[in-house]
Formats: structure tokens, sequence, C-alpha cells
């Protein structure tokens, strides 16, 4: 059974949303930050295996898991702008998906449009082919265990190890990430019952990150299935 969009639906989301940035320590009121979620929701839209990618090639779950990336990054980005809307629902009835898409496809390219309107109506028509709600869900559930708590550090130590001793899990973390050779620099801070983690370089790529990057620990658990959200 379908289940129905409503700005209340959208409004969740993006409470979400903005709840994980404040433990990153990004703010929506600091609006410096706009020109790094614009670049961040234009990957989500254009890049390879990104929502794009999926709605040409019909692959419904890169579309589901491009959507919920789309609502992550551009709905940060709603919030830095400020959000109002243009169309009701009714309206956004009788548009096509083809429309909605372009809509938000040429506000990311110009960048002459508030971003929020084109996003809840690209979850209004996606909410046709799948439970917009549940697949965001799902990825924002994934996206918590890039911040740990001690007691899943612990976890995550005795999985490796068989056995839990006195030692600091925060810095054994660091070591771990550091030992995977992708990044460096990496070090952690604690906000609330979270441990967040962050590198100042990526290795691989050579790039020094203006701002750490929040990069995952061994607690990380990808996404589950999306294709039961699809109907």
């Amino acid at each position: 059974m379908k289940k129905q969009f409503t700005q209340e639906t959208f409004d969740k989301m993006i409470d979400k949303v903005v709840f994980w940035n404040e433990l990153a320590g990004n703010l929506p009121e600091d609006k410096s930050l706009e020109p790094v979620y614009l670049q961040l929701v234009r990957e989500e839209m254009f890049g390879q295996n990104e929502f794009l990618q999926g709605w040409f090639t019909s692959d419904k779950v890169m579309q589901a898991d491009g959507v919920a990336d789309l609502i992550f990054t551009g709905g940060m980005l709603s919030c830095l702008q400020g959000d109002y809307r243009i169309f009701t629902d009714s309206e956004l009835q009788s548009l096509e998906t083809e429309e909605v898409i372009a809509l938000l496809s040429s506000t990311l390219i110009e960048y002459g449009g508030i971003v929020n309107d084109s996003l809840y109506s690209l979850c209004f028509k996606m909410s046709e082919v799948m439970d917009v709600e549940s697949v965001f869900n799902a990825v924002y559930s994934s996206n918590m265990t890039k911040y740990a708590t001690d007691d899943e550090l612990a976890g995550a130590y005795q999985d490796q190890f068989g056995f839990i001793e006195s030692v600091d899990f925060a810095e054994w973390q660091c070591e771990q990430i550091e030992e995977q050779n992708r990044y460096s620099g990496v070090n952690y801070h604690k906000v609330g019952s979270y441990y967040i983690f962050t590198a100042k370089q990526d290795v691989q790529s050579g790039v020094v990150f203006d701002k750490p990057k929040i990069v995952k620990p061994s607690t990380f658990k990808e996404p589950i299935d999306l294709s039961q959200y699809i109907y």
C-alpha cells in the first residue's frame, strides 16, 4: 500500500538531518557552509551511481539511495538558505516526475532558486513509486552509525580481539582508521554520548580538507536493502 507523503513527513526528515549535522558541528545558522552543501548535493544529483544515473537507467534502488542522499545534503542546504514552498500538493499532482527532476537539476546548476521547494517536489513525486520516508530512515540509521558510543567501540574491539582490556577505545579506533591507509590526521571529539572521528587528509587523493572530514569507525553499518520500500 502506497504511503502518502506530506509536509509533516518532509519536516520530520529535515529535523533528523539537522540533528545529525549539529552533532557534527554543522549548524544551520552557519551560512559559510552553504557552498560546501551546494557541492555535496550536486554530487548526489549528478555524480556517478547517484540519483540521475539511477533515473536514466531505471534502477529504482539507485534512485532510492539517491533520494535519501539528496534529502541529507539538500535538506541541510535548504535550512541554510531558509525554506518556503511554491507548489501546493494539488499542483504537484499534475506535474510529471521528469518536470520536478528538471526543476531540481536547474536549481542546482544555476543556483537561482530555493532548494527546499524542488526537493520537496522530488520527494512528493518519488513517493508514487517508493516509501520515501522509510528509505530515508534506513539511510539515516546507517549514517548515525558513523558516530559511536563507548559500548559500541568496546564491542568493535571485542569483535576484533575476542576480549576486552583496559584501553582507550577511541584512541584505538583512530589508530585503526589510520592503519587502513586511506586517511591521515585522524582524531576524535565527543558530543553527548557520541564519539565523532575526523581526518585532516585523504591519503589516496592527497586532498587536505578545509574542515576535518567525518570518517567511518568500525561501528559503521551500511543501509539495509532499500528494495523492500519500492512499490
